[in-house]
C-alpha cells in the first residue's frame, strides 16, 4: 500500500486556505501524477512526498 496525504490545493487556496496556515499548498496535477504513480508503478509501501 502507498500513500498519498496532499495539504491544500493551490487551486482552492481562496477557499480553504486559512484553515492550513503555514502549510504549503500543493498542485492539483502533482497530486494527480503521484496518485497515477502509486497506482501504477512497481513500488509498495511507498509515502509520495512532494515538494
Amino acid at each position: 500500500m502507498n500513500a498519498i496525504s496532499p495539504t491544500v490545493f493551490t487551486e482552492s487556496l481562496a477557499d480553504y486556505g486559512a484553515y492550513f496556515p503555514g502549510v504549503p499548498p500543493v498542485d492539483l496535477a502533482q497530486v494527480a501524477r503521484a496518485y497515477v504513480r502509486s497506482i501504477e508503478g512497481a513500488q509498495t509501501g511507498h509515502i509520495y512526498e512532494l515538494d
